[in-house]
Parts: C-alpha cells; structure tokens; sequence
C-alpha cells in the first residue's frame, strides 16, 4: 500500500502538509535541506499548475455554457424567421419567396391512403363475454 494517496487534490495536499516537518526535520529524517527546498518548489509547482488546470475547466466549462445559449437563442429566434418568411410565402400565394429566402419550399402534403390490411389477426371470445384480439 502507497503512503501517497491517490487523487491528484490528495497527493497536493499530502506533500503541503508535510513540507515544514521535513524541512524542519530535514537530517533528522534523512534528506538534506536542498532535497527539502527542492520538494517544496515541486510541490508549489504541483499546486500552481492543479490551479490554472480547475481554473482552465472551468472558463471551457462556462464558455461552453455560453457557446450553447447563444446556439439556442439563435436557432429559435432563426427557426421563428423561417415560419414567418413561410407564412409569409403563403399568404401572398408567392413560391419565390422561397428561393429569395434560400430555403427549401415546404413539401406538398400527400394522402395518407388506406390502412394496412392486418394481419396474423385473430379474436377469442373470454369467460366476460368480451372479444379478445
């Protein structure tokens, strides 16, 4: 089992936390003082870079946040102009509004047609009477 935890957060924290002890401590323990001074730069180092990488999650995190409001008011404000340019087209019975507006002409509305036939149908009669199908 490792004495250095895990997570990057826990292992920051670890070597912080014991930084003064071991310099403090430095020949008591078996490391001279430059090994002392040289973990601590590391450390520093360590927290420093962990820092501007949350800092840096978090400015994507919120511009792309921003990124896809503005995304969203764009394409429904966008889509709000297309239904008015078609009810526009429509009521002045003008299909080249369409090509002005470069946007594709809606699709004329064709019949559904009959219903399929079933198939693999059958119906039973149950003990209430009802038709089961």
């Amino acid at each position: 089992m490792s004495i250095i935890p895990r997570t990057v957060p826990e292992k920051i924290a670890f070597f912080e936390n014991h930084l003064t002890v071991w310099a403090t401590n430095a020949a008591a323990i078996g490391i001279d003082p430059a090994q002392a001074t040289q973990m601590a730069g590391l450390t520093v180092a360590a927290r420093d870079a962990y820092n501007a990488a949350l800092a840096a999650r978090q400015a994507a995190q919120a511009a792309t946040l921003a990124q896809n409001e503005a995304i969203d008011a764009m394409a429904g404000f966008g889509g709000d102009l297309i239904k008015t340019i078609r009810a526009f087209a429509e009521t002045e019975n003008d299909p080249s509004v369409y090509a002005t507006a470069q946007i594709p002409a809606p699709k004329p509305r064709t019949p559904l047609g009959p219903a399929p036939t079933p198939e693999n149908l059958a119906a039973n009669l149950t003990n209430a009477g009802a038709i089961s199908l």
